[in-house]
């Protein structure tokens, strides 16, 4: 119980802080739909890539300390994990895609991050409606999943 409660206090105020962060948020994370899926229970899914146009270089003690500030990337092998996800340029320096430098701040506000990929795999829960589904005929719902897959 007293590592909950130290815990639980150490996140008070973390959606503030992670909200205000995202309404700051600039420039934003542009990518590119590499295919989408709609699932028939309605999840939405992305696969996304990143707009090399956005991406910076660190030094490596630069990407080294950010790296260390995110919680789940505490320990070397954590941290020797996900810094095999990002590209190591010939100078030393690492390449970090815009996705990659949000979740670098975002861990660095406390929060847990699972893998710091250049872009990623989204899935959206419920955008489309399964009742709403159900009333669509066969047919359009056919044509929309065609649509979706080619």
């Amino acid at each position: 119980p007293e590592q909950y409660n130290q815990a639980v206090m150490h996140r008070v105020g973390m959606l503030a802080k992670i909200k205000a962060y995202c309404d700051e948020l600039n420039p934003p994370v542009r990518a590119k739909i590499q295919t989408l899926k709609i699932n028939p229970d309605g999840c939405v899914t992305f696969q996304l890539q990143e707009d090399p146009a956005q991406n910076v270089a660190m030094l490596e003690d630069e990407f080294e300390a950010a790296l260390v500030k995110v919680p789940t990337c505490r320990g070397k092998e954590a941290a020797a994990a996900e810094r095999k996800k990002f590209k190591q340029n010939q100078d030393g320096s690492y390449t970090v895609s815009r996705f990659q430098q949000v979740r670098l701040e975002l861990g660095a506000l406390g929060c847990e991050i699972k893998g710091m990929y250049s872009a990623g795999h989204m899935v959206v829960m419920n955008l489309v409606d399964p009742n709403a589904m159900e009333l669509v005929p066969e047919e359009k719902v056919g044509e929309l999943y065609k649509e979706c897959y080619n």
